[in-house]
């Protein structure tokens, strides 16, 4: 009986002992992994400046578009700080991707084991599956299929755009440079280059160097706003009468009006008098005859009786009334009212 007893015991302890135990793959990344090459272990020390944290606030269908981009950044960074050890670049790449997206490795469960030769690549491989079962092909080739040109965008950087979504799309590899090359002529703002690279079948990579050739082109003939007070300045210096010229005309167009004081209206009110004398003839009073004889030549002057002259504009005459005005002073009768008395 105790033999059987005892064999009882021995058959079940070696059941629970081939029995596989659950294992939890985070349980490694809380542990101290040793690297797999010792000879690796110790490597410079990271920049941290250069790795950024991947953005907060990304939409779930714009992850995977944003995750590629982060991830060659991160790798670029992670081998000028010589970290190429699979263990110690999986490590690195978890603590440098942000808190947010973290908690999401970490609901996902996408963390493999640490003791697998390739935990790196699998790491990354799970995140990019991941977050591109999130996207939907029909909204990015619905997207894919409306990018246009920017106003302020050049031909390289709206081609560098239409790579970066063609593979958001869901397109066979092969099929991405076709389906570039179409939106490409589709979206360009230089139609004389899309109708000449339709005609005689232009590759991705002409369209692209003949729209950034005729881009600076167009930059160097058409003139700046920088430019235009530079040739003002120029005309102001060597050419004095433009500084009026620009003063009259901004007046006429209802600019600012210069200031005028007591003095400036006085001598322009004297010689808007002496230009109005100098316009009237001597003679006749009236306008001047340019090559014309005066007709007050052959007349004689009605109040001194001499010829050549008008009485309007006889000096006699000028003078007899100054003589009467200075001769008639006012006087005060005997009920205070004003009267003309001759002296």
């Amino acid at each position: 009986m105790e033999n059987v007893l005892s064999n009882i015991t021995k058959a079940l302890n070696s059941m629970q002992s081939m029995r596989p135990m659950r294992y939890d793959p985070d349980e490694d990344w809380s542990a101290s992994v040793a690297p797999r090459n010792s000879s690796e272990s110790s490597f410079s020390s990271v920049r941290w400046e250069n790795i950024r944290p991947f953005p907060a606030g990304v939409a779930a269908n714009q992850m995977w578009e944003e995750w590629n981009r982060y991830i060659e950044n991160f790798e670029m960074a992670a081998t000028l700080s010589n970290a190429n050890d699979p263990v110690r670049r999986s490590q690195l790449l978890f603590l440098s991707m942000g808190t947010e997206l973290q908690g999401i490795v970490r609901a996902a469960k996408l963390r493999p084991s640490l003791t697998d030769a390739n935990c790196y690549r699998k790491f990354v491989a799970n995140i990019g599956n991941y977050f591109q079962s999130m996207t939907d092909a029909s909204a990015e080739h619905e997207a894919f299929s409306n990018m246009k040109q920017l106003k302020s965008e050049n031909a390289v950087a709206f081609h560098a755009r239409l790579v970066a979504k063609v593979r958001l799309c869901g397109y066979s590899p092969t099929d991405h440079d076709r389906f570039v090359r179409s939106q490409l002529l589709k979206g360009l703002r230089n139609k004389d280059l899309v109708r000449a690279a339709r005609t005689y079948g232009h590759d991705t990579n002409y369209i692209v160097q003949a729209a950034t050739r005729d881009e600076a082109y167009e930059a160097e003939t058409t003139p700046t706003d920088n430019k235009e007070p530079l040739a003002v300045n120029r005309v102001h210096r060597t050419s004095p009468a433009y500084d009026s010229m620009r003063k009259r005309s901004r007046t006429d167009n209802g600019g600012p009006q210069p200031k005028r004081t007591r003095t400036n209206q006085h001598a322009e009110r004297r010689f808007t008098q002496d230009r109005g004398r100098r316009s009237r003839c001597r003679r006749c009073n009236g306008r001047t005859h340019s090559s014309l004889p005066c007709p007050a030549l052959s007349r004689n002057c009605n109040f001194c009786g001499e010829q050549g002259h008008y009485a309007i504009t006889c000096r006699r005459a000028h003078v007899r009334q100054v003589q009467v005005k200075s001769n008639v002073s006012p006087t005060r009768d005997d009920d205070g009212q004003m009267d003309q008395t001759e002296v």
